[in-house]
């Protein structure tokens, strides 16, 4: 991940909290300087050897059913506990980074995408304008889901500030058959996010190459602290849109894991 922003292929980046090295991360960011995101966990076991016990508890619980892989995402739990469970997860983990990185973070998002869960958007720890990532899934079959994604992402952007379009590297880039990077191009018009995990095999090389670097620098690049309330981008001098190259391997975390679509 430092590699990657050294050489400006990527332009934003998430940190767990209570991981086996979040600790470290958290220094090197600071040093650094690096535009860092809260990427919360709700369904992974904590590592950390200095969680309070009121946190790993609720963490326990809340875990087993955001963990559960036979669960869809698009159940919500109406236990007045579990929320209160998820509430005070999120606000713990929000806690844990200001005193970690020593501000706020630029976004939130979350493992295996789990900030569109509904209990979690339906938190009140997570403000109305805060910046967070609006992930799109591939099209489904099923007329029912659809609908149900298109009002999750509705409610979204009516509490939230989000980028209009989201990608997956693999999804775009040549390499694994993608569809091409001119969808790059996006971002002369509309704000674009694109996630890459430099920790996953293959992926570090092709984003330390010429040719994605180049294709990132023609466009306006920015993190998620160019963001504004009110869904709009600062301006930059040469265009009114931007695209921001999102890292996916989270800081903190020691191991690749593979994400959740």
């Amino acid at each position: 991940i430092a590699l990657c922003f050294k050489r400006g292929a990527i332009s934003s980046t998430t940190a767990m909290v209570w991981m086996a090295d979040s600790e470290r991360a958290a220094e090197i960011a600071r040093e650094r300087a690096f535009p860092v995101g809260l990427h919360l966990n709700l369904d992974t076991r904590l590592e950390g050897t200095t969680i309070p016990k009121g946190v790993r508890d609720d963490h326990e619980r809340i875990r087993r059913w955001f963990g559960n892989p036979k669960r869809p995402a698009l159940l919500y739990n109406p236990s007045r506990a579990f929320q209160h469970r998820v509430d005070r997860c999120i606000a713990a983990q929000l806690g844990q980074f200001r005193i970690q990185y020593g501000r706020d973070p630029t976004h939130v998002d979350a493992h295996h995408h789990l900030h569109l869960a509904w209990n979690v958007l339906f938190s009140r720890v997570l403000q109305p304008g805060l910046r967070v990532r609006a992930t799109q899934w591939r099209r489904s079959s099923a007329p029912g889901v659809m609908l149900i994604r298109r009002i999750r992402m509705w409610m979204l952007r009516r509490k939230f500030v989000a980028p209009d379009r989201f990608y997956d590297i693999r999804a775009i880039h040549p390499v694994w058959g993608g569809d091409g990077l001119q969808v790059l191009q996006e971002a002369r018009v509309c704000a674009v996010e694109v996630m890459v995990h430099p920790g996953f095999p293959g992926e570090t090389s092709v984003l330390l190459s010429d040719d994605w670097i180049r294709a990132i620098h023609a466009q306006p690049l920015t993190s998620f602290d160019a963001f504004l309330p009110g869904d709009r981008w600062r301006e930059p001098t040469h265009g009114r849109a931007r695209i921001g190259v999102g890292d996916g391997s989270k800081f903190g975390q020691d191991r690749p894991s593979p994400s959740r679509r």
